[in-house]
């Protein structure tokens, strides 16, 4: 099992991204292959976790009718 202290969920809606804090976040060792950070890619944009949100409900919105 995996204990991570400051975790962050990263939530990426086309070209925009945000990391959203969760705190401690225990991970099952039986669903971890590979765990690591990954470098955010340059044409992404990082928007606070309201401006997510709402592209989340857009997206959402747009799939269902």
């Amino acid at each position: 099992n995996i204990v991570l202290e400051g975790a962050s969920e990263r939530v990426i809606v086309g070209d925009l991204c945000s990391d959203i804090s969760i705190g401690l976040y225990v991970v099952r060792g039986d669903n971890v292959v590979l765990i690591g950070e990954l470098e955010l890619p340059v044409h992404m944009t990082r928007v606070s976790v309201p401006e997510i949100r709402r592209a989340q409900k857009a997206e959402k919105d747009a799939v269902d009718p």
